[in-house]
């Protein structure tokens, strides 16, 4: 049970390890004064397990026996919890022509850069 809850614990510190080397990369990259974007996918291999994440719509999959399965839930304006988060952080998600977009600019609801969106509640 111990060696359960250590590897547990090992695992939400590289969750948290991930997660902050986002921030820094958004921080690095909004520091630069591009008004562009990025979207990105990764993976942390170790041993035999693999941690995957994303931001925007990148996404990971898996191939077997010729089937393929998202490994990575897209982060885009068209899913209604995402529109909600935008909503509740004060921004706001309209559909433009044809898509849903963030400010009625920005198809994916997160992304690395993107500065004139932040304030609008895309992460």
């Amino acid at each position: 049970m111990f060696q359960k809850l250590e590897n547990r614990l090992e695992n939400i510190a590289k969750q948290d390890a991930i997660r902050e080397a986002y921030l820094k990369t958004d921080k690095e990259f909004l520091k630069l004064g591009v008004s562009s974007g990025a979207c990105c996918v990764t993976a942390l291999v170790e041993g035999k397990e693999l941690f995957i994440s994303n931001v925007g719509d990148c996404r990971a999959v898996i191939c077997r026996g010729g089937w393929a399965k998202a490994l990575t839930k897209d982060h885009r304006a068209a899913e209604v919890d995402e529109r909600t988060r935008i909503e509740k952080n004060g921004g706001y998600v309209e559909l433009h022509r044809g898509a849903w977009r963030v400010h009625g600019v920005l198809s994916v609801s997160i992304s690395i850069g993107d500065a004139h969106l932040k304030i609008l509640g895309s992460g």
